[in-house]
């Protein structure tokens, strides 16, 4: 299974496009489902693990900010591979 982080540093590499894509009505599947389902994941762990260090975040300068940052962005690509762990990456959805 393709890890969170590739994924990532394939869209970085590609340049590829974030808006909406064509859907086909009849079938319900999207060409690229499981990206789509690890950034909604993405989007839910995000707001939870930025609320957490929210009162952390306001009282830190730079370079702490920073820190807390690169802190952030590993536990949110660690709680997106745990919670995606299931999905498989050819799934259509």
């Amino acid at each position: 299974m393709r890890s969170y982080l590739f994924i990532l540093i394939r869209r970085i590499v590609a340049q590829v496009p974030r808006g909406p894509k064509a859907r086909s009505e009849s079938t319900g599947f999207v060409s690229d489902g499981f990206e789509r389902a690890l950034d909604g994941i993405e989007l839910e762990v995000r707001a939870e693990i930025e609320a957490k260090y929210a009162d952390e975040w306001n009282t830190s300068r730079l370079f702490k900010r920073w820190l807390l940052r690169q802190r952030i962005k590993r536990e949110i690509a660690a709680c997106v591979i745990q919670r995606s762990a299931h999905i498989s990456d050819k799934a259509l959805f």
